[in-house]
């Protein structure tokens, strides 16, 4: 059988091409498939892999993968045999440990598709990337002025939201946490910095695509609320701004981008009209409830519950497998808030180190600040959750895949030349 990835020529529009457009408006735009929690478009990329396992079965990063497979298996297979299936009322842990595991494990193989289709094929993720960030800006804003027809939206797309409800649409003193076509509003947040400094490091943009990017991103953080994913688009920014001056103060001869110069002018012009102007601001309740959120959130809670969690459950006891994706401890489940202790203690430490080793080492010939992008969805991975959004974690794998491989392409041209 012959492969579906056909190489585009002059435009022309191919099986390849389609099935391509097909995954990517899947992830960032469309709800979840109706009957099963998974992407639409997850069973066509499984067919995928399958008819392709001998273009990537010698890729590094797939035997990476395939010990995190053995290891993810063989600790959900035996959670079987030593984790009670009910639990407090609680009857769904053992379909937990078998739904969870193929939705970290599936997750990866849109991962492995980018990266061989860019290998025939010349794409790049910028505009529909920008539309998606588009799209997201237009429903937090009518999350902001009607949340009844946001609400409205979402049922439209079948999604499952635990504050559609009657109370939440008729109570005016009451202002939920936006969280897009998703469940978690943290997800949203993580995935609007992961996206915008995406753009913003590996992509070209205009000085008005930049302007775009920093204002939505502003716009998301606040009406998600999400303190975690604040702290990590703060980080980047710093880390940054402290990269662009470096090269000022080092070196004037170096030249430095406009777009460069911009966006670290924008971002402190933006800083101060938001600082000046926060008392006009917090006359929208949404972006006053925002902010105390954001800034009133204490660590301490979860300082409290990782200690708990590790204090009584040894770890060394996951040395080699776990005991399925739910979280026991003294006979009670846990959320652990944290993909570190979750993958620890569900599937054991050797898939622990592979699974840090795929996401966050890095790249070989790739710029150390070319990384950056991925410090939201490790803040995410480390406080919150980075793997249970499915569609999030597609995202972040997705635009990994991107970056691996096109700052391979920019080597190679670069060897060739010389």
């Amino acid at each position: 059988m012959k492969s579906t990835e056909l190489k585009i020529n002059h435009g022309k529009i191919t099986l390849g091409k389609v099935f391509f457009y097909f995954v990517i408006i899947d992830v960032l735009f469309l709800p979840y498939f109706k009957y099963f929690v998974m992407p639409n478009s997850l069973i066509f990329v499984v067919i995928w892999t399958v008819i392709n396992i001998k273009k990537i079965k010698t890729d590094f990063d797939f035997k990476v993968f395939i010990i995190l497979f053995y290891f993810v298996l063989l600790s959900s297979f035996v959670s079987y045999f030593f984790t009670p299936h009910t639990l407090n009322g609680y009857s769904n842990i053992w379909g937990d440990n078998i739904k969870r595991p193929f939705q970290l494990l599936s997750s990866f193989l849109y991962y492995f598709y980018l990266k061989t289709y860019l290998k025939s094929n010349s794409f790049s993720l910028k505009k529909i990337l920008l539309l998606f960030i588009l799209f997201a800006d237009i429903l937090a804003l009518i999350s902001i002025l009607n949340i009844g027809l946001y609400f409205d939206i979402k049922e439209m797309f079948s999604v499952r939201d635990p504050f559609i409800d009657n109370f939440f649409i008729t109570t005016d003193d009451y202002f939920f946490r936006y969280s897009y076509l998703w469940v978690d509003p943290n997800s949203i947040g993580y995935i609007i910095g992961v996206v915008g400094f995406y753009l913003m490091i590996n992509e070209k943009l205009s000085s008005i695509q930049i302007l775009f990017v920093i204002i939505s991103m502003l716009l998301i953080l606040i009406t998600c609320m999400s303190s975690g994913a604040l702290l990590a688009v703060s980080i980047v920014f710093v880390l940054l701004v402290g990269i662009y001056l470096k090269r000022l103060c080092i070196n004037f001869s170096i030249k430095i981008k406009k777009k460069e110069i911009f966006s670290l002018l924008i971002s402190i012009c933006i800083l101060l009209i938001v600082g000046l102007n926060i008392e006009t601001m917090s006359n929208l309740k949404v972006f006053n409830y925002g902010l105390d959120r954001i800034f009133g959130n204490s660590s301490e809670s979860r300082k409290t519950i990782y200690q708990y969690i590790i204090t009584n459950k040894n770890m060394l006891k996951s040395l080699f497998i776990g005991n399925g994706y739910t979280l026991i401890v003294d006979n009670a489940i846990k959320r652990p808030h944290s993909d570190h202790l979750r993958i620890i203690y569900g599937y054991g430490w050797i898939a622990y180190l592979s699974i840090i080793l795929f996401l966050f080492r890095k790249r070989k010939g790739i710029a150390f600040h070319h990384h950056f992008f991925l410090i939201p969805g490790f803040v995410a991975f480390s406080i919150n959750s980075l793997i249970d959004e499915q569609k999030v974690f597609v995202v972040f794998l997705i635009l990994l895949a991107a970056t691996v491989f096109k700052k391979k392409v920019i080597r190679e041209t670069h060897t060739r030349g010389s």
